[in-house]
This record gives C-alpha cells, sequence and structure tokens, in this order.
C-alpha cells in the first residue's frame, strides 16, 4: 500500500491492529535525478522560468549506458555550464 505522508502514521497503526503487528513491515523507498532533470527541477524551484531550466540543462553532457552523467564531472568536461550557473 503507498499512502499520503500526513496520515500515514494513523494507517499504519490501523493495519497492525487489523493484522497483527507481526504482519507488518514498513518499506521505504528513494530514487535518485538523472544531472539534466535535477537542473530543471531546480531552476523551477527557484522561480526561474522553463525555458531557463532547459537551456542550463542541455550544456550537460549526456552520460555513456551504465555511466551516467553527474553535475560534478559535467562542471569539469564543460566550461559553459560552469558560466551558466
Amino acid at each position: 500500500m503507498d499512502m499520503a505522508d500526513n496520515r500515514r502514521d494513523e494507517m499504519i497503526a490501523y493495519t497492525k491492529q487489523k493484522y497483527g503487528e507481526d504482519h507488518v513491515a514498513q518499506i521505504g523507498t528513494f530514487g535518485t535525478m538523472m544531472a539534466r532533470a535535477a537542473v530543471r527541477d531546480v531552476a523551477r524551484a527557484l522561480g526561474h522560468s522553463y525555458n531557463t531550466g532547459d537551456r542550463i540543462a542541455k550544456l550537460i553532457p549526456i552520460g555513456s549506458q551504465g555511466f551516467p552523467m553527474t553535475i560534478d564531472h559535467a562542471l569539469e568536461l564543460e566550461p559553459d555550464f560552469e558560466s551558466a550557473l
């Protein structure tokens, strides 16, 4: 089950009561963002236009399969990327 953050504690307590504490487990997951998506999201969160975030994100080179591009590596490879920040 996936539950809303603001009522998760209530749902876990209810599930434990209904099915027994030994039948309930919590699993946490998280993901990572690719460098280009992260730059676009940060630009949007800071109130910049989509075009600004997109222009900066496109300065980040595309990584190769199995070796995703990081922002640190992009800064080493692309001098225009650092000056755009």
